[in-house]
């Protein structure tokens, strides 16, 4: 038996096939599945300092092999629940989450207390950088090289406020040298007559090209903040009379965060140390400083 189909039934079917074979001719593949650059860790360590209004604890932690050396630093959450228990002192291991862009802890737990500190029998003297600065010490001389490949004497910003810290642009931490990079540049683009110097701790790496491009990035305006680099033996006595030790450690350098401000006489007026702190920390400090000096 024969089957006809009306015209109409016809066109559809055809169409229909043409839609068919037309999907499967120009089907798009599907996207392959988004590689995650987060690097996790699991840390243990002990609670220094929590502050639940900005989200982060100050953390003392043990080495994370092939990674960070120990030490104290902060550490931010998403939610301030993962503190919930806990308290200075208190032992903890945790989650620590690192991708190109932030960094965080989570699934936070208690483990114990930490053993309080033995008293010293006798006391102990606590060792120091020979001749560490201290408030009203000169701003030290020494020639560098900007992000520009020009020469800058910090003798030459005799006249100005000086904001002075130290950083280096493979630094992995965006709470550490990320954060100072960051702050910096926010404030270098607000008006202040200070000089903002970031000095790097890798000179053999942070060329004046690789500064500036780091510069760039961070989106530091070039007339107020510059990024310093040079010899490394000078690079090393200046963070050491600044109270900065700079630790190389397989392929990075540890080192502890330290912002110092200068009046315009030159002189040490303010210490910042650790991470905690932004860029309206550093222009309220900045405006207690010039104040301070004026007659």
């Amino acid at each position: 038996m024969k089957l006809f189909y009306p015209k109409a039934c016809l066109a559809v079917l055809l169409v229909a096939a043409l839609t068919v074979s037309c999907r499967q001719d120009t089907a798009t593949p599907a996207p392959a599945a988004a590689v995650d650059s987060a690097r996790t860790f699991m840390v243990t360590g002990v609670v220094e300092r929590i502050v639940f209004a900005e989200k982060h604890a100050i953390i003392r932690h043990e080495k994370i092999p092939g990674y960070m050396a120990a030490m104290t630093m902060r550490f931010d959450v998403k939610s301030t629940n993962e503190f919930s228990g806990l308290q200075t002192g208190d032992a903890i291991n945790f989650r620590y989450i690192v991708t190109d862009k932030e960094e965080w802890i989570e699934q936070v737990k208690k483990t114990g207390t930490a053993p309080a500190p033995a008293k010293p029998s006798a006391k102990v003297a606590v060792p120091r950088f020979l001749d560490e600065l201290e408030i009203g010490a000169a701003l030290p001389d020494g020639v560098f090289t900007n992000q520009f490949g020009q020469a800058r004497s910090l003798a030459s910003l005799r006249g100005r406020p000086v904001v002075l810290t130290f950083l280096f642009t493979r630094c992995n931490l965006p709470h550490v040298c990320g954060h100072t990079g960051a702050e910096f540049a926010r404030l270098s683009r607000e008006t202040t007559n200070a000089a903002l110097l970031c000095v790097t701790l890798d000179p053999a790496r942070d060329t004046p090209e690789a500064l500036r491009a780091y510069a760039e990035k961070t989106g530091a305006a070039a007339v107020a903040c510059e990024f310093l680099t040079g010899d490394l033996e000078t690079i090393r006595a200046l963070a050491a009379r600044c109270g900065v030790a700079r630790v190389a450690q397989a392929d990075t350098i540890a080192h502890n965060v330290r912002v110092l401000l200068f009046g315009a006489d030159g002189r040490l007026a303010r210490i910042i140390q650790g991470g905690d702190w932004s860029s309206e920390t550093l222009r309220a400090e900045l405006v207690a400083v010039q104040t301070q000096s004026q007659p």
